[in-house]
């Protein structure tokens, strides 16, 4: 637990700059995130919500470890997930996380599966970004602001393959993931046309 609150510790410590044609947006899209958690947001400030979109976050998902509550364990096993902030690499990331594992003389690191992928995202000035923005407007009469949340998905494959990719839908973004998380036909209906 020592070596995860100092991989913790350093990767707080470390800030992406967002590359320049996206930079204004992200420093934009705590105000519509905040917009969308709605109450949930209530306690979080602007600068807290920009925090998470140009430094990597990591969730501690998974740990094994023991076989009786009264048992020192003889070891432990930890799954954790990083998002990385645009305008950092995985590499840069992985090599931060590296070094504070090698320090603690204690502790072996594995990296997982296919899941690795840098940071991506697709120019406002896209094709498909100025296509999306002039039909929302088209049917719901107003134009959508482009905005970056923090997290993954599958875009970054498509993107890595030369397809553009903008993620626009109907939803709760405060129960996204969450119990009961639902939405509206009418929104399906409005997001369909």
């Amino acid at each position: 637990f020592r070596v995860l609150e100092n991989i913790h510790t350093t990767i707080t410590k470390l800030r992406a700059e967002p590359p320049e044609d996206i930079r204004g947006i992200v420093y934009a899209s705590p105000k519509h995130i905040a917009q969308d958690l709605g109450e949930a947001a209530l306690d979080t400030t602007l600068d807290q919500l920009l925090e998470m979109l140009v430094k990597p976050t990591m969730n501690l998902g998974v740990v094994r470890g023991g076989t009786m509550i009264n048992i020192v364990p003889d070891t432990c096993e930890a799954e954790v997930a990083f998002c990385v902030p645009i305008g950092m690499s995985r590499e840069s990331l992985h090599a931060a996380v590296s070094r504070v594992v090698k320090e603690s003389g204690s502790v072996t690191l594995e990296l997982l599966g296919e899941s690795q992928s840098d940071p991506s995202y697709t120019k406002p000035d896209s094709r498909i970004a100025r296509a999306l923005k002039e039909e929302a407007a088209n049917v719901l009469g107003v134009a959508p602001e482009f905005y970056v949340t923090q997290g993954t998905s599958d875009a970054n494959v498509f993107r890595k393959h030369g397809v553009d990719t903008c993620f626009y839908g109907p939803g709760d973004f405060a129960n996204t993931h969450g119990y009961n998380e639902s939405v509206s036909i009418s929104a399906v209906t409005k997001i369909a046309q």
